[in-house]
């Protein structure tokens, strides 16, 4: 597969995660909220999600330049310069297990919610 094709099929896949999720999961929210209170949790989820990801961002950031060789971090003005992609690859790897912990984590405390809610 080609790397635009790469690109567009998880893009696409990208795209349809968030679909599916973001509807379902702001109605939830929207039928907990007291009368009268829906614009606070409106207010609420735009937060979290701008929160997350600025944080998403930062994390990336962090652990990727924290795990990519030395001598390509301090070549700050243009990563194309580098010839060899496996370079960045510990950066990215790094970066998608902190993502996966971060979700793993994230799934555990949902989980915990749930069964004190139905209790």
């Amino acid at each position: 597969m080609s790397l635009i094709a790469t690109i567009a099929v998880s893009l696409g896949l990208f795209g349809l995660s968030q679909g599916l999720s973001k509807s379902p999961n702001a109605a939830m929210m929207m039928s907990c909220a007291p009368p009268g209170g829906s614009s606070s949790v409106s207010s609420l989820m735009s937060l979290c999600r701008s929160l997350s990801m600025a944080l998403g961002v930062l994390f990336f950031e962090t652990i990727f330049s924290d795990s990519i060789p030395h001598h390509v971090s301090l070549n700050n003005t243009n990563l194309a310069v580098i010839t060899d992609a496996k370079d960045l690859a510990p950066g990215f790897s790094n970066a998608f297990l902190l993502g996966t912990a971060n979700s793993d984590v994230a799934i555990v405390f949902m989980r915990l919610t749930r069964a004190r809610s139905t209790r």
